[in-house]
């Protein structure tokens, strides 16, 4: 029944009842239902975008919740901020800094309640260590996977004395800081948390990102499967650097390009039979130009 339904209990803490049908319907039990992604949402009925917002941060919860719960039976409701069941914390400081400048965690999203009760069996969410696991668990069989790369500073910013204002935790949370004034001008540092499904912070090579996040793709390419791998960002955000590999320096390191290339290619031998065609664009301004024929200018059909 609904009742006793894990899902259903934190679909209806967060208010998103109404859609438990479909959820059922879909056979979507608690280990999919953290594993589900915003593409399928859409399948599920969940489509106006406050909806999706909060299933969104719904699933971060549970998921954070069931990573720091045992896997052993739990007999009362998880205790969140004096048992309320949407503790909103507006500007709630979370250190002291010198001077005037405090830093504060800026307005957080609802958490919802989590609840169990010892009929019930909780199994630890899993984590994966690449987008392997990821690809297969999706409802439709395709996955988008959204992993995020920070970067240091490079030698300009430090030369004119400005601050990191990005943070790593763990292996998918984000964080950006931003500097902000009261009312009353008093300074202070705004902390805003971001989750992906894969973060690396700096210390992070090449290498080891393409071994989490193509390297199982390519497995995927030679088994039948279709896939994209690409980098999106501002202007000196690291994009040539991860996926075609720095420039000069003492450290030779290839690019995701360059790795994914090399297995493909080592493939082959396992796989006659297949023949590989190499396309290389760029697109710049809404124009498209063939970089393997000369930047001959192309027209974008479809």
């Amino acid at each position: 029944m609904a009742a006793t339904d894990s899902v259903y209990r934190w679909l209806e803490g967060a208010g998103l009842q109404r859609f438990y049908n479909s959820f059922k319907n879909q056979g979507i039990d608690e280990e999919k239902f953290v594993n589900l992604i915003v593409s399928d949402y859409h399948g599920l009925g969940v489509i106006e975008l406050n909806d999706r917002q909060t299933l969104f941060k719904l699933i971060q919860v549970v998921k954070k919740e069931l990573e720091n719960t045992p896997s052993t039976e739990m007999e009362n409701e998880i205790p969140l901020n004096n048992g309320s069941l949407y503790p909103h914390r507006k500007n709630a400081a979370i250190s002291q800094s010198t001077g005037n400048l405090e830093v504060q965690e800026c307005e957080s999203p609802p958490s919802p309640c989590v609840k169990a009760d010892s009929k019930h069996r909780y199994r630890r969410a899993k984590k994966s260590s690449s987008m392997e696991d990821i690809q297969k668990s999706s409802l439709s069989g395709s996955r988008i996977t959204v992993c995020v790369r920070k970067r240091p500073l490079n030698p300009k910013e430090k030369g004119k004395g400005e601050v990191d204002c990005a943070s790593t935790k763990g292996d998918s949370t984000f964080f950006v800081t931003e500097p902000r004034t009261k009312v009353d001008l008093t300074k202070f540092m705004c902390t805003h948390k971001f989750y992906f499904d894969l973060v690396f912070d700096e210390s992070v090579d090449n290498e080891q990102i393409y071994v989490q996040t193509c390297k199982p793709m390519v497995d995927f390419f030679f088994e039948g499967g279709k896939c994209t791998c690409f980098a999106y960002g501002q202007t000196g955000s690291g994009k040539t650097y991860t996926m075609m590999g720095p420039e000069g320096g003492n450290k030779v390191q290839n690019g995701l390009y360059v790795l994914a290339a090399r297995d493909i290619f080592r493939g082959l031998k396992r796989h006659p039979n297949l023949i590989i065609n190499v396309s290389f664009f760029e697109i710049y301004g809404g124009k498209f130009y063939d970089l393997l024929n000369g930047r001959q200018r192309l027209d974008l059909r479809e």
